[in-house]
């Protein structure tokens, strides 16, 4: 964990590393301190940084933060923090099918008024789109979006430049073998929790 000016929330690289804007993240509580570092890390262990292949990667890390937000919910009963994003339900979803509805609904919020485009294309998603300021949807004023926390090797090369980036390399692939081995190990206690 690194404190950084460079991010303005938190983010996280593929190998591991996470980045904290200190200013932003001494302002939270000890709870939602705990759920910030709690959501970068699930951005590993849901594998964010490879599974989005091609896809548009501002609208897969929002797909990713709902699905993430939605699950520490649960599991830490609070809302998301700082205005995190927030859709109940979201992590009964995939992330490619979330990223699919994100994409039709940029593209259908161009020509709609708020209420129209925010029904039309996903409801409740539809409204918390508008209300993040996702670009190209009806209601953000055209606002920026909040900045991505899934961030690739080469911001991570240009802001670590002395890090030894074969190490990194490693890093990243014993994440993704804890990530493997964690998914298999929650798949087989849900299978369990659902024969008991």
């Amino acid at each position: 964990i690194s404190a950084d000016e460079r991010v303005g929330t938190a983010g996280v690289f593929a190998s591991g590393r996470m980045v904290v804007s200190p200013e932003w993240f001494l302002k939270l509580s000890a709870a939602e301190q705990v759920f910030v570092a709690a959501h970068e890390l699930m951005h590993l262990a849901l594998r964010t940084h490879a599974r989005r292949g091609d896809s548009d990667p501002q609208l897969f890390n929002i797909a990713h933060d709902y699905i993430i937000n939605d699950m520490l919910r649960t599991a830490l009963g609070m809302a998301p923090p700082a205005g995190g994003l927030d859709w109940p339900g979201a992590s009964s979803l995939s992330a490619e099918s979330i990223h699919a509805d994100l994409k039709r609904s940029r593209s259908w919020g161009h020509d709609l008024p708020a209420e129209a485009w925010a029904g039309r294309a996903l409801g409740a998603l539809g409204k918390a789109l508008a209300r993040a300021g996702v670009p190209g949807t009806a209601g953000s004023g055209g606002a920026t979006p909040r900045g991505l926390d899934v961030l690739d090797d080469d911001v991570e090369r240009q802001w670590f430049p002395r890090d030894d980036h074969r190490q990194l390399t490693r890093a990243r692939a014993s994440i993704a073998a804890e990530g493997r081995r964690a998914a298999a190990l929650g798949i087989w206690t849900d299978r369990a929790n659902k024969a008991f």
